[in-house]
């Protein structure tokens, strides 16, 4: 019986710091906006406004924390600034710069998030200039 008892109670506790280790190393290692990203890239028919004010409503912040660099943004002026770059950028590699200057410690995620290109898309259809260079140019 004790010998039972105390295998049950081993197990239990390695398990225990399984689980310790692995929410330490997953805090550790924090990347919001990729999954914020690839949300938005998958549902391009969503409205940027109506985003804007349900994070307005809900007050949720993106968090990155990787290689030692710590970095949070509110969801509402994320996607603000998502708008602001897109609308002053006429290419991809303007987006990305400008979102390189905005954002400074997301450098390794903004050059190796592979939806960027589909969030550009998605939000400069949504801005003034996008609008734009939508028209026909026979107008």
């Amino acid at each position: 019986l004790v010998c039972f008892l105390s295998l049950i109670f081993f197990s239990l506790s390695t398990n225990a710091q399984k689980e310790a280790d692995t929410l330490k190393s997953s805090l550790e290692n924090v990347d919001e906006f990729t999954e914020y990203n690839i949300f938005l890239a998958s549902r391009p028919s969503l409205k940027l406004r109506n985003l804007k004010k349900k994070a307005i409503l809900e007050d949720h912040k993106l968090n990155y924390k990787k290689e030692g660099k710590s970095f949070s943004i509110g969801v509402h002026q994320y996607l603000k600034t998502l708008k602001r770059v897109a609308n002053r950028s006429r290419t991809f590699d303007a987006f990305e710069k400008h979102l390189l200057k905005r954002f400074p410690k997301l450098k390794s995620q903004i050059e190796n998030d592979k939806s960027l290109e589909d969030i550009y898309t998605f939000v400069r259809s949504k801005t003034f200039n996008g609008y734009v260079t939508s028209l026909p140019s026979a107008l």
